[in-house]
Parts: structure tokens; sequence; C-alpha cells
């Protein structure tokens, strides 16, 4: 384990992002469709990966970031339990609430993005479309 956080601290701050990931983030956040982030990763290393992106992740604003440390997520419900992205998504229905607009999103509406087997899962289980 020790090992393997050496080699996270030395590679995760050099992390770039996959070919068109910026240019899909920026059209998303200007068109303006509600957008959140939902990762497994710890505040730690999410802040280790990202820090040096930050224009990229500015799009995902902190109160519509979770986190896999999160303590909205109860101990045992990461991902693949669909807790995240349904937390998630009530964020971004509060937000919709607060602006006044009368039709909140629904799961079956929101489209997910993911990098693993666990995380297709878990927006599966949430009733999202996932795209891996």
């Amino acid at each position: 384990m020790v090992k393997f956080v050496a080699l996270q601290q030395k590679h995760f701050p050099n992390t770039q992002p996959l070919p068109g990931t910026t240019a899909l983030l920026q059209i998303l956040h200007q068109s303006g469709l509600p957008i959140a982030l939902a990762t497994s990763s710890n505040r730690l290393n999410f802040h280790s990966k990202t820090s040096h992106l930050k224009d990229i992740f500015a799009v995902f604003t902190p109160g519509k970031r979770v986190l896999g440390d999160d303590v909205r997520i109860a101990p045992g419900r990461g991902k693949p339990a669909p807790d995240i992205y349904l937390l998630a998504l009530s964020l971004i229905n509060e937000s919709i609430r607060e602006e006044g607009r009368e039709t909140e999103i629904r799961p079956e509406e929101c489209l997910v993005f993911e990098d693993s087997v666990p995380g297709v899962e878990s927006g599966r289980r949430a009733g999202c479309q996932v795209v891996w």
C-alpha cells in the first residue's frame, strides 16, 4: 500500500485529461446544462489529480462536487452503490429549485461519464445513462 500511495503522489500531479474532455466540459458549461462531479477519489487524491488543472475543473462548482470521502455518503456506500450519483443529482436539483425552475431532473435524464467498472455499475444502479 505504501508503494501504491508513493506512485499516486508521483504521478497524479502530472495527469492530463483525455483528448476531447476539456472541450466537452466547456461546451456543457457554456450551454447552461447543469453538471456535477461524482468521483470515488478522496479529497487528498482529488486535489493531487486536479490542482494543476483548475481551469478544467472550475466548471464543477464546489457545491456540485461529491468526493469519495464525502460525509454525506454512508460508509460502505461508495461505487458501485448508486449513492454518489444520486447525491450529485440532488445537488443539481437543489440548485434548480433555488433558481425557481419548476422541472427537476430525473435520473434517467442524466448522462454519466465513467472510467471504471464500479462507476459504470453505480451510474446504472442510480438509473442514469452511462458512457464508459
